[in-house]
Parts: structure tokens; sequence; C-alpha cells
């Protein structure tokens, strides 16, 4: 370094000079590292914030559609797409669903109880709401009911896929709601 130095000295040339812009050039690399960090930084903050807003929006069933936007993924599940504009099917929502699909379910099944009582049960759509033991479609629903109020949505799935055809059928478009919920 003294070398260089004296070597500099001898060719007439400001030391004082040339260690300024040598400074000058670092401080400019320094702060254009700083603003590119920082950008970065602020980019993964934003889209930190978009992924909060978007669970909370989901889980409320509130519209989602500008905040998926926001994200810009490249390939966002197809569930999340779906609901953007209307929102995610809450637990609420499918609760309150289940019984018109409960019913559909028993309406598409022929009546097999014989009788006054399950012919009359039949007509009016009457079904159990408390969780009963067996296979029919009447048990089933009423064991995916009780899943449901419990809210374990994978629960009252897996009940209903023991349903015949038919019922499985009624219940298509309440089990893909749920399917999107899970």
């Amino acid at each position: 370094l003294q070398d260089q130095v004296n070597a500099l000295r001898e060719s007439g040339g400001d030391t004082r000079a040339i260690v300024q812009e040598e400074l000058k050039a670092w401080q400019a690399d320094a702060a254009e590292k700083a603003t590119t960090e920082a950008a970065a930084a602020k980019a993964e903050a934003l889209k930190d914030a978009a992924f909060i807003a978007l669970k909370e929006q989901v889980t409320s069933g509130a519209p989602y559609g500008s905040v998926l936007a926001a994200l810009d993924l490249a390939v966002p599940p197809e569930a999340l797409t779906k609901h953007a504009e209307a929102g995610l099917p809450t637990l609420a929502d499918l609760r309150a669903g289940f019984p018109d699909a409960a019913r559909a379910a028993l309406e598409a099944v022929p009546a097999t109880e014989e009788g006054f009582w399950g012919f009359l049960r039949h007509q009016v759509g009457a079904r159990a709401l408390t969780p009963q033991e067996g296979t029919s479609p009447d048990a089933i629903l009423s064991r995916a009911e009780a899943g449901l109020a419990a809210g374990d949505i994978s629960a009252a799935l897996g009940e209903l896929a023991a349903l015949p055809p038919e019922a499985q059928s009624a219940m298509a478009g309440w089990v893909a709601l749920a399917q999107d919920r899970l």
C-alpha cells in the first residue's frame, strides 16, 4: 500500500480526490443495495398482508377476488378461484343448507319403511335429528349432521359416502360446497 501511495504522489495524483471518488462509489453501491433490499422487504410484507387478508376473508365467507388477484399466484387452487367473487361457504352456511339437502336425499331414495309411519315419514320429509345407528339413509344423514354440528366436515362427508347413489346425487351440490370448504 505504501508503494502505491508513493507512486500516486510521484505521479502527481491527488490521493484525497481518489479516495473520495472511491468512497462515493462505495456509498452509491451501498445505497442501491439498501434500496433493493427495502423494496424486496416491502414486497414481502405486502404479500404477507395479502395472505392474512385472504385467510380472514375465506374464514368469514366474504368475497376475496381482489385479494386473490393481488397475490398474483401462478396457479391458485380451484376451490379458491371458484368462490372468489361470492366467498367460500362457512361452516354456518353448510349447517344451514344441510337440512334441505338431507330432505332431498331422503326423497330421492325409494321408501323402504313399511306401514303408515313409514309412508307418512317419506311423504312429509321427516328425518332423524339425533344420531341413529344403522345403514338406512336416515341414520346415515343423522350421523352426518351430528358430525357437521360438531364442526367436523370430514366426518360428515365420510358418513355421506355410505348413502345410496340416488341420495348421493341429491346431496352432490352440498357435498361439493363442503369439500371446497374443507
